[in-house]
């Protein structure tokens, strides 16, 4: 009998569930953000192409390479197949995503290829308090349950969210090391959302995506510390040690690198010249280990 009554309670929640997601599946929810973009790029033959191929400069690299590529892959072919690149340089993922939404019929085959531009233009700094809010809330384990059972509560932990109406075209965006701390934490979850979300609603049309990121270059010395994991004596204590990597002193830099990187565990520069010179001594696990870190 108790057995029957718990079947019958968790078989209500669910109707109530579904009950409350169907009335809240238009209403806004918790996402972090969302774009309206007020102009869109010719969209004719894009959507008319057997493969499209989307996304940031990262994609605009392989115009010069579409002419030989329909050339390899139509050889056995009676038409040769059509490639059209709607890249465009400094989109970010929202962006590529609203062109993708708007187009009346999709491709059978859409490359995305992006992930390179996502920090070239950046949200309303008077909204980003609001979405590391959000942000904060939905990483409660309990909440996370309770707003997926009962979507309609999400109202009671968020703040609604609001639209940012963007430019016609991406504008170049400076970040100070306080600002970029809380916004990357908020922008690598929503990116990770949207791409996934675009993958969801390419395969819902019946089209297949492949999805192309940028590898990270572990060895590229284009690395910032940000502000409060350094001080002045970081600073004149990362100097010594980088002269005495370049003076292939590596002992002597190992032991510097060590004592820095127990002091400060969050600087980019610390890890990066610690990972280098691990990988130069060989200790390449943990150079491996410093080097993603650093990045």
């Amino acid at each position: 009998m108790k057995l029957l009554y718990k079947v019958l309670i968790f078989i209500l929640l669910l109707l109530i569930g579904g009950i409350s997601f169907l009335w809240t599946q238009n209403r806004p929810g918790a996402d972090i953000f969302s774009y309206k973009i007020k102009h869109l790029p010719e969209l004719e033959n894009a959507q008319n192409a057997d493969v499209l191929i989307v996304g940031d400069h990262l994609g605009v690299f392989y115009n010069e390479y579409i002419e030989d590529l329909v050339a390899q892959l139509s050889r056995q072919l009676n038409k040769p197949i059509s490639i059209y690149n709607l890249s465009k340089a400094n989109y970010n993922i929202f962006r590529v995503s609203h062109i993708v939404k708007n187009m009346k019929k999709l491709p059978p085959v859409i490359i995305y290829m992006g992930g390179m531009s996502e920090f070239y233009e950046k949200m309303d700094s008077a909204k980003i308090a609001v979405l590391n809010f959000n942000y904060q809330i939905y990483k409660n384990q309990i909440i996370q349950t309770i707003t997926t059972v009962f979507p309609s509560l999400k109202r009671l932990f968020y703040i609604p969210r609001e639209q940012l109406i963007l430019d016609k075209d991406p504008k170049k965006s400076n970040y100070s090391d306080e600002y970029f701390l809380k916004y990357s934490e908020t922008y690598f979850y929503t990116y990770s959302n949207k791409l996934k979300d675009l993958v969801r609603f390419i395969e819902k049309n019946n089209s297949t995506i492949i999805t192309v990121i940028p590898p990270i270059n572990l060895f590229s010395d284009n690395i910032k510390a940000c502000s409060a994991s350094s001080n002045e004596q970081i600073k004149l204590q990362l100097k010594e040690a980088r002269d005495s990597l370049n003076n292939k002193k590596l002992k002597d830099t190992l032991v510097q690198l060590k004592s820095l990187s127990s002091i400060s565990t969050a600087n980019a520069e610390i890890n990066y010249l610690y990972g280098k010179t691990l990988f130069q001594t060989g200790n390449f696990k943990e150079a491996k280990s410093q080097l993603y870190a650093a990045k």
